[in-house]
């Protein structure tokens, strides 16, 4: 489709090169714009290379690079391109180049936020206080970060935050402290965090203004993306660089400044027309876009009531195209959260159902992470499909903290309450009745060398069940196969990734199979939500130099905590067809179709304020006279009374720059919802948002407008169960009272035959079962990675002590090298490669020479075919089910370089292997793509291992035929049944010189001895 600029869109696309601020309503093309600005640029004779575009998160980045590239085909295809990053990767390849100037050194790593709490941790520790209370020290460790992130948002170092001597004063100086002591940790560590990222480049270009001018001279213009984001630092570094009269164009909208609680400035889009003036010094130009290419008028109405609330009559309304859909926005207030939850739910199935909405297209927007769990619940409930996109809110469903549970313990075993959660729940079902005389136990003590008493654990106390009088038989043999588990859990955890860890405990406790046994939508959701988490396990554990279960398990208490900032960069929902559960701040720059706003209640949304950031009360605030914009925040006089209201009105701006966002995701179709009671004692009301979209709707009454008494039931838990003829109180009580022992023979005559009959025929049938295999007897089909079916190959004993009596193995430098490629490769493949991408080999604990070797193995892919083709999937996981049992793995990636050829693809970091058991990993993947795993099916595949050891990429490659496959195909239910038996032959070969259990094994010691070497 031909692109056709509107008016304002041609201005901004024609308008000579030169300091402009584009302000962009929402919905209203500025991605596009921006692109044929550049465009035209290019196309009037500026070299892509010489173009600059910075935004913020590394998705953003990957799709303004993408449709440059759809736009300058030709360009892309030779290799030139516009330079699109971050806003910290720009300011992290400044520092690559020329930190060395200001004390950063090239292998500099970057930590994330699990890192930097683990930090501030030990900085609170090693300090001595007058005036913080440490009896809390994790509050004190959040306000050290929270004042941390506003001093280097603001480029104040801790030393110059002033002494005032009373009592907030003293306080401030003591959290000043800890940062310093935290700015001195990462010295000594030699990382960097992101805000040192932006304090460091601006040092160094200010400090060395020939570097400044030398950036400066390489671009002929620059785009700053979402410039309404940035923070002062940011601003101030590219001031530096981009300043007086340099072209540079900033896009964004003053009225999406949702992110002031992680530093964006107000000012700094408002300020931009005097702070990169034009040449002759005249103030920046100015031009709008206001045409909305997104949403129905009605909901546009909406948009432009709710800017009426931070602008007055002062703004320009945003106005839908001549061929926009027609918008229906509908308001509807509830008894009670339950009330609400179910008819979304309700109205959501109804909107799929009778006019054909994919779940895809509509999402549920809520203020906060608590509101999410109601109504998920509600979804599940109504059999509807639902992928939690908000990382904080994911905690709390039930399958997530059940994985959650086992890394607190695993981490921590004093965790008692984690190991409590996992007993009770639905794989080993124990009552709190069995676990009272293991507490009883932890109670009692036990005694330490010193011979004094300590409180024991759990996790302690099931590993002395011998020791623990009470136990029945069936809660002790739960407890042992916990303790199997356990211990199994806790060697992988010494030395495996965080991601293999958590599938690893998903596959120990059979989780996969309960969600197997769930209904579609259920399951799907499930999925989802393990999916999410497991990616977050993924993207986290590289930021440090080595995978630290502890700080993830600490990062993980950041995000369940309501009381933490939202989560910053946009979601990235599922590819499923499952509706969006997340917060507003996740939701920012996304659309769909239809849109639920949940809760719109007094003080939920807009929120009411759990404290104000008020320097005069607060120790963790920045005082505002040394903010570089402290012409945003009000004038605060210290009469208590004056300064709540300002900061009050401050705040409540914000929450209507929330609601703008909000309602500005929907295309079509509006919902605003509220309820009268939630948990408390007292009713809610309307928020003025409730009251503002319903006046605009036209909507002013509905059923249960009155709040009238509170309900008996305001949760899902313990609804009214559902009519049903046979069972009045419901089939669920019903099932309840048949396993308590009391009739459910009806009293009706005309039924009591019926009823009859059907008990002895289901006597019959059970009679008909065959009787269970002894335990003794029983055999579980087993359930094999590729890793370890491969293993198993090779030799099985290898294979014993790997899997079934595991022995604790070395991290060797080659196996993380490795773990740094395959994630490296991973990231270019699904094109969110960022900033961070010179850093995978300097994030895992390998040595110098395993490092070069990383970096010479990404360099061989990279410059292959694999390096600059895409594939079609990347990452898939598989679930491979033969008559022997299951074999699960991962394909690294699938590409298809022929029409109707596939080629499966298996990245090695080492040399070529001889052997053709290895080929089982391949085959498994080939079958499972055979049996659907993928979908469609190509008419030829090929399986692949790829070797880029030494940075030498060999190729080797095997058509996976009908006949290759049934080969194969035997060969892997061999395996599976030789791993469900006793004897686990050791097979000597070269392997023994690398192999971790050498020393115990004697057949492979004589064959190191034999054939040279020792066994190490």
């Amino acid at each position: 489709m031909t692109f056709v600029p509107s008016a304002e869109q041609a201005a901004i696309i024609d308008a000579p090169l030169g300091p402009l601020r584009v302000s962009a309503g929402a919905g209203t093309g500025k991605t596009t714009t921006i692109v044929e600005r550049l465009v035209r640029a290019i196309d009037g004779g500026l070299a892509p290379e010489r173009t600059l575009g910075l935004t913020f998160s590394n998705k953003a980045a990957e799709e303004l690079a993408e449709r440059l590239r759809i736009r300058l085909p030709r360009l892309a295809a030779e290799g030139r391109e516009v330079e699109v990053t971050t806003y910290h990767g720009f300011a992290f390849s400044i520092l690559r180049e020329f930190g060395a100037l200001v004390g950063v050194e090239r292998d500099a790593r970057i930590i994330g936020a699990g890192f930097t709490i683990s930090l501030y941790s030990e900085a609170v520790q090693s300090g001595t206080y007058t005036e913080l209370d440490l009896t809390a020290p994790q509050q004190r460790v959040r306000e050290a970060a929270a004042l941390g992130q506003q001093l280097s948002g603001n480029l104040v170092h801790p030393s110059r935050v002033p002494f005032v001597d009373d009592e907030i004063g003293r306080k401030r100086r003591e959290l000043a402290g800890v940062v310093g002591r935290y700015q001195d940790l990462k010295s000594a560590a030699n990382v960097l965090d992101y805000g040192d990222l932006i304090g460091k480049a601006h040092e160094l270009v200010t400090t060395y203004p020939e570097v400044a001018q030398s950036i400066r001279t390489r671009y002929d213009t620059a785009l700053l993306d979402e410039y309404q984001d940035t923070d002062p630092a940011q601003r101030m570094l590219l001031q530096a660089i981009f300043g007086e009269g340099f072209p540079i164009t900033a896009v964004g909208d003053v009225d999406q400044t949702i992110y002031e609680w992680r530093g964006a400035s107000l000012e700094n889009f408002n300020g931009f027309p005097v702070h990169f003036r034009q040449a002759s010094g005249s103030p920046a130009l100015t031009l709008p876009l206001t045409l909305n290419r997104r949403s129905g008028q009605l909901i546009l109405d909406v948009a432009n009531a709710i800017r009426g609330k931070l602008h007055d009559a002062n703004f320009e309304s945003l106005i839908a195209t001549d061929d926009a859909a027609q918008a229906v926005v509908e308001t509807r207030r509830f008894i009670s959260l339950n009330a609400e939850a179910t008819w979304i739910a309700d109205e959501i199935h109804r909107l799929s159902l009778e006019e054909g909405i994919e779940w895809r297209e509509i999402a549920i927007l809520v203020r906060k992470n608590k509101s999410i769990g109601l109504i998920r619940q509600a979804l599940e409930d109504r059999g509807i499909p639902v992928d939690v996109a908000s990382l904080g809110g994911l905690l709390d469903i039930p399958i997530v903290s059940d994985l959650y549970a086992w890394l607190r313990f695993l981490a921590h075993p004093e965790d008692s309450p984690a190991v409590v959660r996992v007993l009770l729940g639905s794989r080993f079902r124990l009552g709190l009745g069995d676990l009272a005389p293991l507490v009883q136990w932890t109670r009692q003590g036990r005694t330490e060398p010193t011979h004094q008493k300590s409180a024991g654990s759990l996790i302690e106390a099931i590993e002395v069940l011998q020791d623990i009088p009470g136990l029945d038989n069936e809660a002790r043999s739960r407890l042992e196969e916990f303790r199997t588990m356990y211990r199994k859990a806790i060697v992988g955890a010494q030395h495996e990734s965080l991601a293999t860890l958590c599938r690893n405990i998903l596959d120990l406790t059979a989780i996969w199979s309960e969600i197997d046994a769930l209904p579609p939508a259920a399951s799907l959701s499930a999925r989802l939500d393990l999916y999410r988490f497991l990616d977050l396990a993924g993207d986290w554990s590289p930021l440090t130099d080595r995978p630290s279960l502890e700080t993830f398990v600490a990062y993980l208490e950041i995000l369940s905590d309501e009381s933490a900032a939202e989560e910053l960069d946009t979601a990235r929902p599922s590819q499923e067809d499952a509706v969006r559960l997340l917060t507003v701040h996740r939701g920012k720059g996304l659309e769909w179709d239809t849109v639920f706003l949940p809760s719109l209640d007094e003080g939920v949304f807009p929120t009411k304020p759990v404290r104000f950031d008020n320097p005069l009360k607060s120790a963790q605030s920045l005082p505002f006279e040394l903010r570089l914009d402290p012409e945003t925040f009000p004038v605060l006089n210290g009469v208590e009374k004056d300064d709540i209201v300002l900061l009050r009105a401050s705040h409540a701006a914000q929450e209507w720059r929330t609601a703008y966002v909000a309602v500005t995701r929907a295309k079509r179709r509006l919902y605003a919802t509220g309820a009268h009671w939630h948990t408390g004692v007292r009713s809610k009301k309307p928020s003025d948002l409730y009251n503002t979209i319903a006046q605009v709707a036209g909507v002013f009454a509905h059923p249960d407008t009155e709040a009238g008494n509170r309900p008996d039931r305001l949760t899902l838990s313990d609804h009214t169960p559902t009519p049903d003829p046979h069972f009045p109180s419901g089939w669920k009580q019903a099932l309840k009272a048949a396993a308590d022992g009391h009739s459910q023979r009806p009293t009706d005559a005309a039924l009591t035959e019926a009823y009859d009959a059907a008990v002895k025929q289901l006597g019959l049938h059970l009679d008909g079962l065959a009787d269970p295999p002894d335990d003794e007897t029983a055999t579980r089909p087993a359930e094999l990675s590729v890793t370890s079916l491969v293993t198993l190959g090779d030799c099985a004993k290898r294979y014993y002590w790997s899997h079934v009596d595991p022995l604790p193995r070395r991290r060797t430098g080659a196996m993380a090298a490795g773990t740094a490629l395959h994630r490296r490769i991973e990231l270019h493949n699904r094109g969110t490669i960022g900033f961070d991408e010179e850093l995978i080999p300097d994030v895992v604990d390998t040595v110098p020479g395993e490092a070069d070797r990383g970096v010479t193995a990404f360099a061989a892919f990279a410059d292959s075919p694999f390096g600059s083709t895409s594939p079609i999937f990347t990452e898939v996981a598989i679930d491979l089910h033969l008559e022997a049992g299951r074999v699960r793995g991962r394909i690294d990636a699938v590409y298809q370089f022929e029409p109707d050829t596939w080629d499966v693809v298996d990245f090695k970091s080492g040399r070529p292997k001889t052997g053709e058991n290895r080929f089982l990993q391949l085959a498994a993947y080939a079958l499972a793509i055979r049996n659907g795993a993928l979908g469609s099916m190509p008419d030829r595949l090929f399986v692949s291992f790829v070797y880029l050891g030494g940075g030498k990429l060999v190729h080797e490659q095997v058509e996976a035929t009908q006949v290759w496959l049934d080969e194969k195909r035997d060969a892997i239910n061999s395996l599976l049944t030789e791993a469900t038996g006793e004897a686990f032959a050791t097979s000597p070969s070269p392997a023994c010189h690398y192999c971790d259990f050498s020393r115990f094994c004697d057949a492979g010691t004589q064959y190191i001895q034999e054939n040279g070497g020792s066994s190490g």
